[in-house]
């Protein structure tokens, strides 16, 4: 390897005179009398202006995103509807309708209890120890029939237990007798 007289930079490339390309291109448009070849501006170079766009791109997802009260947040809250309050085991059972062939990943029962506890254990239901989730079937006239239904501890809401269909309609009886 070889050093380039004018920068001392280490270069395979050197010309007869020594220089390395970049060093010989400058020394040669000095010569012939032209100004050396000026670099763009760096917010006129394209991975610059994509770096901006992407970043640009980022925020606003960041602040259409942001806030309490979401749209989903809102929807949770208010397609339930509190069957009572079980005051021995400070159990909040609440319900709803969906269809019949509805299912709930174990995520989505985790985040359902933790909308419901945080909405209602904020102010209406404060002494809140656990929450116990029905999910009923929509039926034109009859009865409708549990599709699914768990519970979990506030606190520990990634722990949910599914429960049978006699402990939650138990729990619905009890939380309206209260």
């Amino acid at each position: 390897m070889a050093y380039c007289k004018n920068c001392g930079k280490e270069t395979d490339c050197l010309s007869k005179s020594g220089y390395c390309k970049d060093c010989a291109e400058q020394i040669l448009r000095e010569r012939e009398g032209k100004p050396p070849k000026a670099k763009k501006p760096i917010y006129k170079q394209a991975w610059f202006i994509v770096l901006c766009v992407l970043v640009a791109a980022l925020m606003i997802n960041a602040i259409a995103h942001t806030g309490e009260g979401t749209d989903v947040y809102d929807d949770v809250v208010k397609s339930f509807g509190v069957a009572g309050y079980i005051d021995d085991t400070n159990n909040l059972v609440v319900y709803t309708l969906a269809s019949p062939d509805a299912e709930f990943k174990q995520s989505v029962k985790t985040k359902i209890a933790d909308i419901l506890i945080a909405h209602y254990g904020a102010d209406k239901y404060v002494d809140i120890e656990q929450i116990t989730i029905v999910v009923l079937s929509e039926s034109d006239g009859g009865e409708p029939q549990i599709i699914a239904a768990w519970n979990c501890t506030r606190g520990d809401t990634a722990n949910v237990i599914d429960i049978d269909d006699d402990i939650a309609t138990a729990a619905i009886v009890m939380a309206q007798g209260d």
